[in-house]
């Protein structure tokens, strides 16, 4: 989509912190494209494919250390977010 003057716009989507195990939020440490300079949030933006990554790696036989339930998850996320550009992962 682009606006009037034509200029692209992104879709981002938020996904609470809460609705994260920490089996997924270790897997996705280091795959950040953006941290928020603001320390108070520190809020970090993904590629919108990243839980895709994450499920291809797993079915790759990558040595990711989820659970089946996580990587389940993992699956409906990538499933489900496929449209967009970017994850934001929220603190609230």
């Amino acid at each position: 989509m682009k606006t009037k003057l034509g200029f692209e716009v992104l879709k981002i989507v938020d996904i609470p912190e809460s609705y994260l195990s920490k089996g997924i939020k270790r897997e996705l440490e280091g795959r950040e494209s953006f941290i928020d300079t603001d320390e108070d949030l520190g809020e970090q933006i993904f590629s919108g494919d990243v839980f895709e990554q994450i499920a291809c790696e797993a079915e790759e036989g990558g040595c990711l250390s989820l659970t089946k339930a996580e990587l389940n998850y993992v699956g409906k996320l990538a499933e489900e977010l496929g449209e967009y550009e970017l994850v934001r992962i929220t603190k609230c």
